[in-house]
């Protein structure tokens, strides 16, 4: 890296994790010379709509054969947990 490289690099640690969180997300953007605007819109529109059927409870991301799977594995160490029963 030259030193204009690292002198920017250090200002942008400085800056908020959201910041740069948003930074990092448009320099990848910037790379990418074949955006298809179409492709990014429909993923946006999934994304959102999966979004808003987990915050509705309209869907569950835990099957319930991998919640039972999760209980089975947990059961035999809650046993060496101290405390009342």
């Amino acid at each position: 890296m030259n030193t204009e490289t690292t002198g920017l690099f250090r200002k942008v640690l400085g800056l908020a994790e959201k910041d740069r969180i948003i930074l990092t997300g448009l320099l990848i953007e910037s790379l990418d010379e074949t955006q298809d605007s179409d492709a990014e819109a429909l993923w946006r529109a999934e994304a959102d709509k999966r979004l808003e059927e987990l915050d509705s409870g309209r869907f569950n991301s835990w099957s319930n054969d991998l919640k039972k799977d999760c209980w089975r594995s947990a059961i035999p160490s809650l046993s060496l947990i101290p405390g009342p029963r």
